[in-house]
């Protein structure tokens, strides 16, 4: 029996119908990664006093990236050498990307809490800002809404310290703030305030949180309203972007 070749096959007859399967996606032939050798690049990364080497298929992060987009294609050393350096990037933070680029899952190990998870996630959130990997911010931003939990000082501290002005992340964090304030009595909201007030926590996140509590308050669930501060949709609607169904993240061990 021939199977049909439609990616979703209505044929009552096709054992794909059965097994209620959706064939691959088609591409033409020039869109097809190749995996030879030559496809192959390696990146180098630096963190305080140790490098490590990541041996990635260039289609995969420059398919992504902007910043190995233009390193590869560009006049850089890096497109003759085949070899990009990062500096000041932690090695498990730039495998926990690659994971994300790869598997579509974040995978994160030895956690003491589910605001460590947060961080982590958020660590993620800020290399990919930094390599211009949109499809990734919105997949990080989509987890940490559903991870439900108000970042920590030091985490607040690292989004601001590795984003710009307007960053989507930024906005999430503040209304995650807002919103908590907003459950809170007088007393405890007034110490929480004052405990942002401190060398820990950048004076641009003091003043947009001041900006946004004079603003009304968010009724809605920050699960819900994730979509405000995800960016460039246009361009995932004809990608294979995972929905907030299917976004996943495993952790080896977390204990809350």
């Amino acid at each position: 029996m021939t199977e049909c070749s439609q990616q979703q096959c209505p044929c009552p007859d096709c054992p794909q119908a059965a097994s209620g399967a959706t064939l691959p996606a088609k591409a033409a032939l020039n869109e097809a990664l190749s995996f030879d050798r030559a496809s192959l690049m390696t990146v180098i990364v630096h963190h305080q006093d140790t490098a490590k080497e990541f041996v990635v298929h260039e289609g995969v992060l420059c398919g992504r990236s902007e910043f190995f987009k233009r390193a590869m294609g560009g006049n850089w050393a890096a497109s003759e050498t085949r070899t990009v350096k990062l500096e000041d990037v932690d090695p498990d933070v730039f495998l926990r990307y690659l994971n994300l680029v790869v598997l579509n899952k974040l995978h994160i190990q030895d956690l003491s809490s589910a605001r460590g998870e947060t961080h982590k996630i958020a660590e993620v959130y800020v290399l990919a800002e930094r390599l211009q990997d949109t499809k990734a911010k919105n997949s990080l931003i989509r987890m940490l809404a559903h991870a439900g939990k108000i970042p920590k000082h030091r985490t607040i501290a690292m989004i601001y310290d590795g984003t710009t002005e307007r960053n989507m992340c930024r906005k999430w964090t503040v209304q995650c703030v807002k919103q908590l304030l907003a459950c809170m009595g007088m007393k405890d909201k007034d110490r929480r305030i004052r405990s942002y007030v401190t060398e820990e926590v950048p004076s641009e996140f003091v003043v947009d949180l001041m900006l946004a509590l004079g603003e009304d308050a968010v009724g809605r669930p920050l699960k819900r309203k994730y979509r405000e501060f995800l960016e460039d949709m246009d361009t995932e609607r004809n990608d294979d972007t995972l929905n907030e169904d299917e976004t996943s993240h495993t952790s080896a061990s977390r204990s809350d």
